[in-house]
């Protein structure tokens, strides 16, 4: 399923190169100062290689920018759940109705401002309905808005990032997010039926 355990191998900091077979290799940094004690566990996303063949039809955003230390992107066409109501005393996001949120972190999309704000889930409980989050949100979360799933791209020190994601047949909008010098700049993109696999 994903998950790999590091066991004797002490607490120095170190990096780890992680190649699975099908995705792009990534390089992470493991800093123990920087984990959770009880629970040390770093996600590392990983990106798909691009095939001539197969099912899944994948369309690509590089380039580079100065300044640039993150991308990602949702879609705004597949909301995997809707928001009922937030709770800043609780710390909390009730949903409407929602698929299965089996990773870490999602984000709240604002729709009104083209802007979306990740949150990491710590707990769920009512049928995964009611979500714990460990920080509070930024910004405010209104009736109806969609939780999407965060695709996350690749960015070197230089500033060259790689971005790939799901075109479906009907054309799919993704909202990129760039951080460039510590802020964030928004993007919306529309990925048709070009041809070829990348754009």
């Amino acid at each position: 399923d994903g998950m790999y355990i590091l066991t004797n191998k002490g607490r120095n900091d170190k990096k780890i190169l992680v190649e699975v077979r099908g995705y792009e290799p990534a390089e992470v940094s493991v800093c123990y100062d920087r984990l959770d004690e009880q629970y040390p566990l770093i996600e590392v996303p990983l990106i798909p290689v691009i095939r001539p063949y197969g099912y899944t039809n994948l369309c690509e955003l590089s380039g580079e920018k100065k300044g640039l230390t993150d991308i990602s992107a949702i879609s705004i066409n597949d909301k995997l759940a809707r928001v009922c109501a937030y709770s800043a005393r609780k710390n909390s996001l009730r949903l409407f109705s929602s698929s299965r949120l089996d990773e870490g972190a999602y984000a709240v999309f604002h729709e009104e401002n083209m802007e979306f704000e990740e949150f990491r889930i710590i707990k769920k409980a009512e049928k995964d309905l009611l979500l714990y989050l460990d920080e509070p949100m930024q910004s405010e979360c209104f009736p109806e808005e969609g939780i999407a799933r965060i695709v996350r791209g690749s960015v070197d020190a230089k500033g060259r990032y790689l971005l790939r994601v799901v075109k479906d047949g009907k054309g799919t909008k993704y909202l990129i997010r760039y951080i460039i010098n510590g802020k964030a700049a928004y993007e919306l993109h529309s990925f048709g039926d070009e041809e070829g696999g990348t754009q």
